[in-house]
């Protein structure tokens, strides 16, 4: 601690250097306090002599004096030189202590900024108040313009020269685990590929009873694409299913019995259907039923792979041949995986919350309480997208080498879904259920995906406008649960799914059948990875399925400080505590456990 005058201390000031990139300063620092009452102190030298101050993530405490305790804080005044090499600040937060009273509590003065050479940053107690209320507004403008020259949304080209440590990543996780020799060869049988998992690499989730209907089934509620299955209200007229095809799977009903009785579901991909792929690959725009049977338990009863009608597409069945069947429904997963890494994952997920991030950077001060609401739900996503993200959607990355659609057909498919989506019904869980019709928890049982996210989901509209409290409010909610939750229930689940192909194939050779000619497993082999690509899937959604993140309101960086935010901190992990406690105890007694959407496994933001 430093002690810069002859007079006994009466101030602490406690400053703690932001813990970013370039964070740290070697220039001179200044400081002076503003009393309620408008006294102001006099200007402190922040310096030890013998101790190399502000470097990156440190916490440097100065005793200063000036002569007299100027009674109750309201503002400080910060300012610093461009002297020394590096002379970038960033700064967290400042506290400062009266030692002249023992007993009084810290004044806290939150920044998370960088403090520009030869200008005042003035900062309020707490530093979260309303645009109205703020008694320096030239400083917020100028600070909102410079932000905007910072934060601008740009169309990103493929091939961004960027680089992510993906591929280091990827060859010690392999080389840990000695998945090194895998070759381009084909698999020679599926009992093969039990012998890959090994280490930390262990047997993904998807390895087990991926044959069975039922495991299908599951992968609509509670896999990494949770959110496409929909209550059939008539059967599109392209569908060409009957009710003679699928009435001895409908427990004695018709097919229309069963549609009335809410208990047939649909997903329609047809959203694929203008799709290119790389090279031309062919990708089925699949369609699928299925029925909530007497036991409750989702079943596919029907599976149409492309939209149209005709002779080569005809509606397979799970009375079908064994493996005609299964690869019917693995062609069907190979386009539900496309459209969500293209959509579910990324486009409604990292770049809904890319957007809304620059916007927010742009629009409202750090100051504005809405700016600390957000904040910690932002953490690390700007450089994900645009390091990771770039990465694997360049030419010949990984989605292109490993996913059906390639890049470009990802982001066109990404694209086409984005005109459509809204805030007030896609990115609102509670209305997002009601338009899918899936809201009806005695219709279809047993959908972890909707019942876990609706005991975390709190709680744009307003036409566009924030008319009253109530707007923003679900709007806030909308967009941390994005960030959130959301990205957890399509991210997380992703190497479970993805790592054993046949489970969930994000790439198959050949074409979709075309005909119910039995087959056989090497058909099922001829169609699968090869053992290379293979290795890559596993790794690479073994890396994606890390946390990067504290768990949800355990956050990194503490951006509430004034009394009421930092009570409706601790009233949110205290709800996230009970809902985790409630989450346990229902995985308990579910036949298929759902770990994903616990308060404990979703991070605060999305950083994978």
């Amino acid at each position: 601690m430093g002690n810069c005058s002859s007079l006994p201390p009466d101030y602490e000031i406690i400053v703690k250097t932001g813990d970013v990139k370039g964070a740290g300063t070697d220039a001179n620092v200044y400081c002076a306090l503003v009393a309620v009452n408008g006294t102001r102190s006099r200007d402190f030298h922040l310096d030890c002599r013998w101790k190399n101050d502000f470097e990156k993530g440190n916490v440097d405490s100065f005793k200063v004096a000036n002569g007299t305790a100027i009674g109750p804080l309201k503002k400080i005044e910060i300012w610093r030189d461009d002297s020394g090499l590096g002379d970038d600040w960033y700064v967290e937060w400042i506290k400062v202590k009266n030692i002249l009273e023992p007993n009084s509590e810290l004044d806290v003065f939150p920044c998370h900024r960088w403090v520009k050479a030869e200008r005042k940053l003035i900062l309020t107690k707490y530093d979260c108040m309303l645009p109205q209320f703020d008694d320096h507004p030239e400083q917020r403008k100028r600070e909102l313009e410079e932000k905007r020259e910072l934060y601008r949304l740009v169309r990103k080209a493929p091939g961004i020269p960027k680089q992510w440590n993906i591929q280091q990543t990827k060859y010690k996780l392999a080389v840990k685990c000695k998945l090194t020799k895998l070759t381009s060869d084909p698999w020679e049988k599926l009992e093969d590929l039990d012998n890959v998992y090994k280490g930390s690499m262990g047997k993904p989730y998807g390895l087990y009873n991926w044959k069975e209907d039922s495991a299908f089934s599951r992968q609509r509620l509670q896999g990494c694409n949770p959110t496409m299955i929909e209550l059939c209200r008539e059967i599109p007229e392209n569908f060409a299913v009957t009710s003679e095809m699928v009435e001895p799977f409908l427990d004695g009903m018709t097919l229309e019995e069963a549609i009335n009785a809410k208990r047939i579901y649909i997903c329609n991909l047809i959203t694929l259907s203008d799709i290119v792929c790389r090279f031309n690959r062919l990708i089925s725009k699949p369609m699928a039923l299925f029925f909530v049977n007497n036991s409750k338990e989702l079943m596919p009863i029907a599976i149409q792979l492309f939209q149209k009608p005709a002779e080569d597409n005809p509606v397979f069945l799970p009375s079908d041949p064994k493996y005609t069947w299964m690869l019917a429904k693995m062609y069907y997963n190979n386009a539900d995986a496309a459209f969500h890494q293209s959509c579910t994952h990324l486009g409604f997920t990292h770049l809904v919350a890319e957007t809304i991030c620059v916007g927010t950077h742009r629009q409202v001060s750090p100051s504005h309480p809405v700016f600390r609401l957000l904040a910690p739900h932002f953490l690390y996503l700007l450089a994900i997208n645009s390091l990771a993200l770039a990465r694997l959607v360049s030419p010949n990355g990984w989605i292109d080498i490993c996913m059906q659609t390639g890049a470009e057909g990802l982001m066109g498919l990404c694209g086409a879904s984005w005109k459509k989506w809204r805030m007030n019904v896609n990115g609102w869980l509670p209305k997002e259920l009601k338009e899918r019709g899936v809201d009806d928890a005695e219709a279809l049982p047993n959908y972890p995906y909707r019942d876990d996210a609706l005991l975390i989901h709190q709680g744009v509209f307003g036409d566009g406008k924030f008319t009253d409290l109530e707007d923003l409010i679900k709007t806030v909610t909308s967009i941390i649960f994005i960030s959130s939750v959301g990205h957890a229930a399509a991210n997380f689940a992703q190497y479970d799914e993805y790592a054993f192909p046949p489970n969930y194939p994000a790439f198959l050779r050949g074409k979709p059948p075309t005909s119910k000619e039995e087959l056989t497993e090497k058909d099922i082999i001829d169609h699968i990875p090869l053992k290379d690509m293979t290795l890559d899937i596993m790794l690479v959604t073994k890396i994606l399925s890390d946390r990067g993140t504290n768990p949800l309101g355990d956050f990194e960086v503490q951006y509430q400080y004034d009394p009421i935010g930092t009570k409706a901190v601790e009233n949110f992990r205290r709800k996230l505590t009970e809902v985790s406690a409630v989450l346990d105890e229902r995985n308990k007694t579910r036949p298929f456990p759902y770990p994903y959407l616990n308060p404990k496994e979703i991070p605060n933001a999305i950083s994978i």
